[in-house]
């Protein structure tokens, strides 16, 4: 395996879906973009509606899924990583994405890397 680019938009959708399938089972993440905290939140669900977390907030450079005790949780790691470094300015290296940074063309992009891959580190 190897690691999994997810697919978030950065159009300025402030609110979306999609399906993704993790180590073998897929899952259901809903983006949502806060305008108070200019700053994204995500919930995570089984297809079967099994809730894995909700209201996580997307955070650069940690594990989303390190807190999560649910045995139903992808077993491997999902990271948000800055590709554009900001200015101290704008919050450095750890600057939560905007609106439009979190995906194909924006700054920041959220990666999951499979249990087997983390195993054979």
């Amino acid at each position: 395996m190897a690691t999994l680019e997810l697919p978030t938009l950065n159009d300025g959708t402030p609110s979306y879906s999609f399906r993704t399938k993790l180590d073998g089972t897929d899952y259901e993440f809903t983006f949502r973009f806060g305008e108070r905290r200019q700053a994204w939140v995500f919930d995570l669900v089984t297809t079967d509606g099994i809730d894995i977390i909700r209201g996580q907030l997307v955070t650069v450079g940690t594990d989303l899924l390190r807190r999560v005790s649910s045995g139903d949780k992808p077993p491997g790691m999902l990271g948000c990583l800055n590709l554009v470094l900001p200015t101290e300015a704008d919050g450095g290296v750890f600057a939560l994405p905007g609106l439009t940074d979190l995906g194909p063309e924006g700054r920041t992009r959220l990666y999951y890397i499979p249990a087997d891959d983390l195993a054979a580190e």
